[in-house]
């Protein structure tokens, strides 16, 4: 039994999502082309990635990509970095990230690194759909970058210039429970300073897909040992804040102090 087969069924608001989806990629007449799954931790929405590549499957074939490794092997996919070729910069420092900044130098060493991989031509000719989870751990200069590469190496074909040259996409991941992955601010060539960058959702990129929003709202994680954990996450979302710090209920409390190191390490968690 396939791994897709052995998953729990979707629930009501991931089947309407995975619906959507899918009916709106197979409108030959101008469906919509770009989503975004959004939800807190534990309402499944890497599970209904998955289950949307399997639907459009194998008539489209799915890039599944991912900022961290844990994330993409539950896709099945590729970190960004591994699917694009990309190498630190060796400058001496320990995970030079800080061409990342740079929009242009980042575009080119993305064209290059597929290109080097064998992937233009499946880019080019392909019928794909892009995947990406844990989209808001990547800075907008990276998914600005990702969208001119695909750009660049679909040039002449129709809707070439179009996000991510034309390739629709469903991205996925929680503003509210993972951030973005720091990038190497002291490089010389690409200081943080002369190459600022902020959200995912702040570059040219997001607002040239204005995607449709896919808001997940069920817990599928209840009754283990995750429930408490999840719970304190929701709280971190949607309680009341005083100077900033969310008014957590008893319980949260509890589970703050059993998980969180509050002393530099003198008293152990319990």
């Amino acid at each position: 039994m396939s791994s897709i087969e052995s998953d729990p069924p979707l629930d009501p608001e991931q089947q309407y999502a995975l619906e959507y989806v899918v009916h709106n990629l197979n409108d030959t007449t101008g469906g919509k082309k770009y989503f975004y799954v959004a939800g807190y931790a534990g309402t499944g929405k890497s599970h209904l990635l998955k289950q949307i590549m399997a639907t459009l499957a194998p008539e489209r074939e799915s890039l599944a990509l991912a900022w961290t490794g844990i994330a993409s092997q539950i896709l099945g996919g590729m970190t960004l970095v591994a699917f694009c070729g990309l190498e630190f910069d060796h400058t001496g420092h320990v995970a030079d990230t800080g061409f990342m900044r740079c929009r242009s130098e980042l575009t080119g060493r993305m064209i290059r690194g597929m290109t080097d991989r064998g992937l233009r031509q499946k880019i080019r000719d392909g019928k794909l759909l892009l995947v990406f989870d844990e989209i808001v751990a990547i800075h907008d200069s990276v998914l600005d970058a990702l969208l001119a590469a695909f750009q660049d190496l679909r040039r002449g074909l129709i809707g070439c210039h179009e996000p991510f040259g034309g390739i629709p996409a469903v991205l996925s991941g929680d503003p509210c429970q993972l951030g973005r992955m720091e990038l190497y601010g002291d490089s010389p060539k690409f200081p943080s300073s002369d190459y600022p960058t902020g959200y995912c959702w702040e570059g040219i990129t997001w607002s040239h897909m204005a995607p449709d929003i896919l808001y997940l709202q069920k817990f599928h994680r209840g009754g283990g040992s995750d429930t408490a954990y999840l719970n304190l996450l929701a709280e971190i979302r949607m309680k009341p804040r005083e100077g900033g710090v969310p008014q957590f209920s008893p319980e949260a409390l509890a589970t703050l102090e059993k998980t969180r190191d509050r002393d530099g390490g003198k008293k152990k968690p319990m």
